[in-house]
């Protein structure tokens, strides 16, 4: 029995040696031209990106690349043994709500071969797959990866666009508002479309890299998502990422921290005909930080006036064309464009709210280059309370006075929607849908707060001092 632990062990070890930690994988090619007897010639990239500090095995010294003829019977052509070219270091793109403290170490490995396409084919799929990926918070653990280009028929003579980002991950902060940019380039000049796609998986854990390919094409399958995640919805339904199919951008919000594994399908057009579909693979690694895209956003509440105002900082040394001021109320998912404004202003009163009211601001910044955004910041002013909502004792908190966490005692009979926590100046501090067993106020500052119960179209209030 020890024996047989020990040779298992020994196994396992083995299987981690090889298992390196790959984040992206994309492949391309770029047509070079004929030779004498009239075969094309493809100059093919693999492109593969790892994290150096969560494992310390480098990329394989060689890998096998099979090639499938585009015929009914979809044979293997034949199997490209490819070295390594170079392994170099690879720099994120970091947007300024990230923090440059806190992005890892990132490697990128580069194979390159001529492939000879005969004269006359009818086109060839090239496949490389490899196990395993870093751990994503919306993917299964133990996934590997399949990445597959496609070769038009003979006299096509296409070259695979180029992303503009290079598949490096993007490191950006939570609750911040990012334009993501998955575009493409295409040296031939044909048109490009996108969507979101669920990346293909390959390899396992018992063998991670494939060194030798099927007689035929194999069935590629798609990764497991984990609970609540598709390749439609990488973060969950809730937070959604709504990809522009003619631009490849997208402006994004996200709510969650950890590693994200995105797929975005690349679709070739010539002359409205579909030429090639390409697959490309993206990490964005969300921080839990408070820090705006290179903007701090407050917004405070005169009561007197019911107005909400929104103050500004710029964050970074880019030169601010314009800000353009966005808002939504709690109800709603679209943002509305309120005011457009000077490089030199830092601050808008917005006089047209109304109490009782939920309001969401974000502030945008037009540069040069990139846009920035700010954190999204709430704003609320409520009414006085009535003497109907005394007289109706919806809840009750307790304790009162309290250090570090609350409790909601809630009359039966009475739904609620929506648990507020507000400071008396009318600046929202938490947020609950339902109200829990324990709501922490142990990072609140010492002073009274309004906790505020809507429901069933009314709303209840109970002042409460935090020691």
């Amino acid at each position: 029995m020890k024996k047989l632990i020990a040779i298992i062990l020994l196994a396992l070890c083995f299987v981690s040696t090889k298992a390196t930690h790959i984040i992206n994988t994309n492949m391309y090619y770029t047509y070079i031209g004929n030779n004498g007897a009239g075969d094309e010639l493809y100059k093919v990239s693999l492109v593969l990106f790892r994290d150096c500090d969560v494992s310390p095995v480098g990329f394989d010294a060689k890998v096998s690349i099979g090639i499938y003829a585009n015929d009914s019977a979809k044979n293997l052509f034949q199997t490209e043994s490819v070295s390594l070219a170079y392994d170099s270091a690879a720099l994120p793109i970091i947007y300024p709500s990230g923090s440059s403290n806190n992005t890892g170490c990132y490697k990128k490995g580069v194979y390159t071969f001529t492939f000879t396409a005969p004269k006359n084919h009818t086109g060839f799929y090239l496949i490389y797959q490899r196990c395993c990926r870093r751990p994503n918070n919306n993917v299964m653990d133990d996934e590997g990866t399949s990445v597959s280009v496609f070769i038009p028929v003979y006299g096509t003579t296409n070259s695979a666009p180029q992303s503009q980002s290079k598949e490096v991950s993007f490191i950006l902060g939570t609750n911040v508002f990012s334009q993501l940019d998955f575009s493409h380039q295409d040296i031939d000049g044909d048109s490009i479309s996108y969507k979101l796609f669920t990346p293909f998986a390959g390899g396992s854990t018992m063998n991670p890299f494939v060194d030798s390919f099927p007689p035929k094409m194999p069935a590629i399958s798609s990764i497991r998502y984990r609970n609540g995640f598709s390749g439609q919805q990488p973060f969950k339904a809730d937070n959604p990422l709504n990809l522009d199919a003619y631009t490849g951008k997208t402006l994004f919000n996200n709510r969650l921290a950890g590693l994200y594994l995105v797929g975005v399908q690349v679709d070739e057009w010539r002359n409205g005909v579909l030429l090639a579909t390409h697959y490309r693979e993206y990490s964005l690694l969300y921080l839990g930080t408070g820090k705006g895209n290179g903007i701090d956003l407050n917004v405070t509440a005169d009561t007197t006036n019911v107005h909400l105002i929104c103050t500004w900082t710029k964050t970074t040394t880019d030169t601010v064309l314009k800000y353009k001021l966005l808002r939504r109320t709690d109800t709603l998912t679209t943002w509305d464009t309120i005011a457009t404004l000077q490089p030199q202003d830092t601050s808008y009163t917005d006089t047209s709210i109304s109490k009782d009211v939920l309001y969401w601001y974000f502030v945008k910044a037009e540069t040069q280059s990139p846009i920035l955004y700010s954190q999204i910041k709430s704003g609320y002013i409520g009414r006085p309370t009535s003497v109907k909502e005394k007289i109706e004792n919806v809840f009750s908190v307790y304790p009162n006075p309290a250090t570090n966490n609350i409790y909601i005692k809630i009359n039966s009979g009475f739904l609620v929607e929506k648990v507020l926590i507000i400071t008396l100046e009318g600046k929202i501090v938490a947020k609950y849908i339902q109200p829990t067993d324990a709501i922490d106020i142990s990072e609140l500052s010492q002073g009274t707060y309004t906790v505020l119960v809507q429901g069933e179209n009314r709303i209840a209030r109970q002042l409460f001092i935090k020691q």
